[in-house]
């Protein structure tokens, strides 16, 4: 299976550098929960990937685009976009609090947990608005032509940290 996966990767890659393509989904994970050496991963994907699933892509779209939960999901997102910065989630279970907020620009999910310390996820909310408009995978290569050298994701922790970008 790893072989497989493996010859599967060099396969999508060979296709994005004889498609001139330089752009990388780059993700990188430290983790440190054992106490011992921390566990790092890093993965750099070619953008160019993706357009190997455009026509799948596309029809998951009109699936998606065609169900209520998509359009109360952008009502809903509309309304939070409009309302600014805001504190919606405060969940308190035991050992651990959840919350969540949206600044000017980004969605906040802070954790705090007594087996895991804290841990801050921070998300670009113009990330979410792009999402919600794509229409086609044509329309989700622009949006990551216009993400391009952002941060689309980070997490910062007390035991854990990453973030993904392109680049």
């Amino acid at each position: 299976m790893k072989k497989m996966i493996t010859a599967l990767m060099v396969l999508m890659m060979a296709g994005t550098v004889f498609a001139n393509e330089t752009r990388f989904f780059n993700f990188e994970l430290v983790a440190n929960t054992d106490g011992d050496e921390p566990t790092t991963i890093k993965l750099n994907i070619p953008v160019n990937t993706i357009k190997a699933f455009d026509t799948q892509f596309d029809q998951f779209l009109v699936q998606t685009h065609a169900t209520d939960e998509f359009n109360t999901f952008t009502e809903l997102w509309q309304e939070i976009r409009n309302v600014g910065p805001n504190d919606y989630v405060e969940i308190n279970q035991g050992d651990e609090t959840i919350f969540v907020s949206t600044t000017d620009t980004d969605i906040i999910v802070d954790i705090t947990s007594t087996e895991e310390g804290k841990i801050k996820i921070t998300i670009p909310m113009d990330l979410v608005d792009y999402l919600t408009e794509i229409q086609s995978g044509e329309d989700l290569m622009d949006v990551i032509d216009s993400l391009e050298g952002r941060e689309l994701l980070r997490i910062e922790g007390d035991k854990i940290n990453g973030r993904l970008t392109i680049k």
